[in-house]
């Protein structure tokens, strides 16, 4: 076994230099590529007690991408996705056609949609939370 030098970026390895620059740019562009989730940025500059507030009233309106790419994939065909989503009308739509297979083709094909449409629900609530919160602060 090789002992391992931690004042290297290589550990000791003899890796060129060119190769630990690169891996070590890639793995800041893979850490910086990923998306704030919109709880952390709505609760940008409220105090400790409103971000408690915050997360206790957002909590409850939060969506789930997982659970929402579930219930299309095997109760699509019903609407169930759409009345997860808020999306009752849709939802109703879907349950009159349901003997078809048109809601459930739709729905397959909303599997691939979904998660934006999630992220952007919990973004919008997030925001109006938070601006329901800043509001009372004044």
């Amino acid at each position: 076994m090789v002992p391992i030098e931690m004042g290297h970026p290589d550990g000791g390895l003899n890796i060129p230099d060119s190769v630990c620059v690169r891996i070590t740019e890639e793995i800041d562009m893979a850490t910086n590529a990923v998306p704030m989730s919109p709880e952390f940025v709505y609760m940008q500059g409220l105090t400790e007690q409103q971000q408690m507030m915050f997360m206790a009233q957002y909590s409850l309106v939060r969506k789930d991408v997982t659970a929402a790419i579930l219930l299309a994939f095997f109760l699509g065909s019903f609407g169930a996705h759409r009345f997860y989503m808020g999306e009752i009308g849709m939802g109703f739509l879907y349950l009159i056609f349901c003997w078809s297979l048109i809601p459930h083709l739709i729905a397959l094909i909303e599997c691939f949609f979904l998660p934006e449409r999630v992220r952007q629900y919990n973004a919008m609530h997030a925001a109006a939370i938070a601006n329901q919160i800043r509001g009372y602060a004044v």
